[in-house]
């Protein structure tokens, strides 16, 4: 983030296998100039949302791991240090932070009656909603902005820990991790904070996680 600062780079996103699952009259370049941080996130964010998209629309019948999953691989980790950053910004970055999280919940959902080996990649995305859902629970102004973008953010971390709620039950290293790194974020995030407190959406969805996880 830093390097932006300093001078012009060069950056390729997504490699070169992910236009592969692409017909033949998608462009494979696009060159456009950023400028500062700020611009470098908010790029980061929209380009995860169109990738996301992209890949969600296809059909997962293959029964091994493919070129194409491996990409929404990577995509999930980006995921994970892309929300760190957002965290930490010390600046709002005027664009909704909601696909943040509502990538790895569709991702999570589309894959999670999936047929393949201990449904891998569901599993994989669970592990980054709750590390996404953690980061915004330390971040708690975006949770509990009082503009529009908090309130669809709010909505969608809603969703988010009823769906983590759901993968418990059923799979005891997402209820393991869910129980050691999220939920005791989102209960100080409660506590800390009366606009998302007792009878709030949030509040609610944080019990309903508390009471699943066992």
């Amino acid at each position: 983030m830093t390097n932006l600062q300093h001078g012009p780079s060069a950056i390729t996103l997504p490699p070169n296998v992910f236009f592969e699952t692409w017909n033949g009259s998608a462009p494979h370049t696009c060159t456009f100039t950023i400028p500062d941080g700020e611009h470098a996130l908010r790029h980061a964010v929209t380009l995860a949302t169109i990738i996301a998209d992209v890949s969600i629309s296809r059909t997962h019948e293959v029964q091994q791991i493919s070129p194409h999953d491996q990409q929404l691989a990577s995509l999930l980790d980006s995921l994970q240090s892309l929300s760190s950053l957002l965290a930490a910004w010390p600046m709002p970055l005027g664009i909704g932070l909601a696909p943040m999280i509502q990538i790895p919940l569709d991702l999570a959902e589309a894959y999670s009656n999936c047929r393949r080996v201990e449904g891998v990649l569901s599993h994989k995305a669970n592990t980054s909603l709750v590390l996404v859902c953690a980061s915004f629970c330390q971040a708690s102004g975006y949770l509990a902005a009082e503009d529009e973008d908090g309130a669809s953010l709010r909505r969608v971390f809603c969703l988010a820990l009823a769906h983590l709620a759901k993968a418990s039950t059923n799979h005891e290293p997402t209820a393991r991790l869910v129980t050691s790194v999220l939920l005791p974020l989102a209960q100080r995030l409660t506590a800390d904070n009366p606009a998302l407190g007792a009878s709030t959406d949030v509040w609610v969805s944080s019990k309903s996680l508390a009471i699943c996880k066992v």
